[in-house]
């Protein structure tokens, strides 16, 4: 749940660089972030890694059967990167 707030709490301090992807911020905390019965999308995971100052690589499954790799945030990052697999609908965290 404090992973979840301050992720809400991100979102709601930078409301202007978030309403273009997730229309109302407000009501998308209140429905998307704060919900314990929800999964995590891509603007919570940009919104938690800025909040944090932290990397992640996030490997994504194309229809075609390859992974497409996405790092957040994409330059001027050196740091440890937390490793994703991103299925349709769900996130999981890859162990190296």
């Amino acid at each position: 749940m404090y992973a979840r707030f301050m992720t809400a709490c991100h979102f709601k301090q930078n409301d202007i660089m978030f309403e273009g992807f997730v229309g109302d911020v407000a009501s998308f905390c209140q429905r998307e972030v704060e919900q314990v019965d929800v999964e995590c999308d891509h603007p919570q995971i940009i919104a938690i890694t800025s909040y944090l100052g932290l990397g992640v690589e996030i490997n994504s499954v194309s229809p075609k059967g390859t992974i497409d790799l996405v790092n957040l945030p994409e330059e001027g990052y050196d740091g440890f990167r937390a490793k994703f697999l991103f299925v349709p609908g769900h996130y999981d965290a890859l162990y190296s």
